[in-house]
């Protein structure tokens, strides 16, 4: 939540607070979270990431921020995921690739802000599900969904390459057996924003992948000798 305008928030919660909602009729109701998204649809991002740990390379992210309003599970309520799309690198292990999503949702109870974790969530590549790579699948440890997928044949990430995270879309489901929703990652900003941030995350994992590529060669010299 740290990319949101704090006054954002004190402005929405006020706004959707359970003693105003009380006196509400359901235009009014609609009309405010029409309001509030308006506002908080501007702070949608999507941002690249290399992460290091001790000077050496860690991960590559793509950072988002993406809201909408959620008329399936929500009444039309506001909703905004945060997460990331990463490509991990760890020595001597294979290429691998995670994905977070955490919806953050306004509880009329509350009037606060309250994370939830979804029922359903599959990523797709050219419009082919991602679910063919995915090892670990759990709930996240405050709120939201952690998903991690192995590419030890390199299938996945030729996929990236040739699609150039262009329709990298992401399915989910707030309410069990909803109705799905779906967002692109790459259409969350500006073409020329996205286009510059998914650029650096392509060359970030051609880096990963090249450590990989160099630890395992030099493995294999091992053996030889």
């Amino acid at each position: 939540m740290r990319n949101f305008n704090s006054s954002l928030l004190i402005i929405a919660s006020l706004l959707i607070c359970a003693d105003t909602l009380a006196a509400l009729s359901v235009d009014d109701i609609n009309q405010i979270n029409a309001g509030v998204y308006e506002k908080i649809s501007t702070q949608d991002s999507m941002q690249f990431a290399k992460n290091t740990s001790q000077g050496k390379l860690s991960s590559c992210s793509l950072n988002y921020t993406y809201s909408y309003r959620d008329f399936h599970a929500k009444k039309g309520a506001v909703v905004v995921l945060v997460g990331n799309f990463s490509n991990q690198y760890f020595k001597g292990k294979a290429v691998s690739y995670s994905f977070k999503i955490v919806p953050n949702v306004v509880n009329p109870e509350t009037g606060q802000w309250a994370s939830m974790t979804p029922h359903y969530v599959d990523l797709f590549i050219d419009g082919r599900s991602m679910a063919e790579y995915k090892v670990v699948d759990f709930d996240c440890e405050l709120k939201g969904k952690c998903i991690g997928y192995s590419d030890s044949k390199m299938s996945l990430s030729n996929a990236i390459f040739r699609n150039s995270l262009k329709d990298l879309d992401v399915k989910f489901s707030l309410a069990k057996d909803g109705i799905d929703s779906t967002f692109n990652l790459s259409k969350i900003v500006s073409k020329d924003k996205s286009e510059r941030e998914i650029m650096g995350f392509l060359g970030c994992v051609i880096e990963s992948l090249e450590l990989t590529k160099n630890e395992l060669n030099s493995m294999k010299n091992g053996k030889k000798k």
